[in-house]
Parts: structure tokens; sequence; C-alpha cells
């Protein structure tokens, strides 16, 4: 059962101050992300180390960066913009930097393809990364490169979790990290957990395997 055809019309449910996350889904649909905001982007980004950016940047002549769950594109624009101001003139010289944004809303990505104002550095593309990753390998075969330098994973994995359980996280994060040098991971704490499973049931909706869904507990820390 496809959850997202059921929820399809459904308004995105609110999980709190800051975030929004899209109906769930059978499979990974969408991404949970912090509400398009200049202020809010600016001060999630600024906790990322200087020193990733340099590790990300160091020595190639091209940098090619993934963003799982992209949404509408907003933060992999800011991300792309915060890496510029990192750089040093003769690093923008040399160097090309290049983000490939996936999610699996048509819709979101979409709109995110309208709204790039970066297409030659900046590519979307709908894709469910829990079933076929094929689309990342023949990216990375168009530049040459055998992986991402970086892969950002930013508050999606909670819905990968109650999707798919503990096996379907660990695929993803083991998929992710062998075709990137380094994964950036921004993982949901329990109350988003807690508050997506109460909004889910009174919904009447069940995501997840059995042993996430209904060991309740594991939402009381």
């Amino acid at each position: 059962m496809d959850l997202g055809s059921e929820l399809r019309d459904q308004t995105h449910i609110d999980l709190g101050p800051g975030f929004r996350a899209p109906p769930p889904s059978g499979q990974f649909h969408g991404s949970l992300r912090f509400e398009s905001s200049f202020d809010v982007n600016q001060n999630r980004l600024s906790l990322i180390p200087v020193s990733l950016f340099k590790d990300v940047l160091y020595s190639e002549d091209k940098t090619l960066i993934l963003d799982v769950g992209c949404n509408s594109g907003e933060l992999t624009v800011a991300f792309y913009k915060h890496l510029q101001t990192s750089m040093t003139e003769e690093e923008k010289s040399r160097k090309a930097v290049h983000i490939l944004g996936f999610d699996l809303d048509e819709t979101l990505i979409q709109r995110a393809n309208e709204t790039n104002p970066f297409p030659n550095n900046i590519a979307f593309i709908h894709l469910d990364i829990t079933s076929d990753a094929e689309a990342l390998q023949d990216y990375l075969k168009q530049h040459g490169c055998s992986r991402f330098h970086l892969c950002l994973c930013l508050a999606v994995t909670m819905w990968v979790h109650l999707n798919h359980g503990d096996s379907g996280l660990l695929k993803l994060l083991f998929d992710l990290s062998s075709c990137s040098q380094h994964l950036l991971l921004e993982a949901q704490p329990w109350k988003c957990y807690r508050s997506a499973a109460r909004r889910l049931r009174k919904l009447g909706i069940q995501t997840g395997p059995p042993e996430l869904v209904h060991n309740t507990s594991r939402f009381k820390r």
C-alpha cells in the first residue's frame, strides 16, 4: 500500500515551529525539512565545521555533492551559496562545484527546477533511493568521479526509519556512505518521532514494520 497516494491531498504534517513534513509514504516520500527561511537555513549552515569544507574542496578540480531528500531545493541552493563564501577567488576559478538534489515528490522537484538560480551547478531529479540508486551512479560517471565528495542527509532519516524500520535506515546509511567520501547527517530527535507517530495515529495511518510502530516505548525517551 502506498500511503503517499492515500495522503496526496492532505495538508503537510506540522511537527512544531520551524518544521514541516510532507505526507508519509510506504516509500521514501519527500523529507522532513525546516520551513524555507533565510535565517533558519543560515543558522543551520553556520553549524557546519569549516574543516569539513576544507576537506571537501581539497585538491580536486571539481567537487560533487549529493543532497538527499532535497524537497523544493531552497536549502540546497543555500548550501551552494554558503560553500561559495568559504572558497577563495583562486579556488572558484579552478574548481567547479556541482550539487545533485533528489526527492521522491515530483511536485517538489518540479518546483526546485523552476526556481533553480544555478542550473549549471545544481541539478534536481525525481528519485526513490530505497528502490533505485542507478541515477546516482550515472551522475558520477557523467562527471568522471567514483564517489561524491560530500553527501547531505539533513533531517530526512526519520521517515525512512518509520517506513522501513531499522534495516531500512541502516541500508540507507550504508548506501550513502558507500557512494560518498563524507556523510553529513542531521538526525531528528525522539520528540519528532513521537509527534509524527501521534499525528499518524490520529489520521488512522500505520507506517513501518510492526516492530518499530508498535514498540511505543522507543518513543518515550
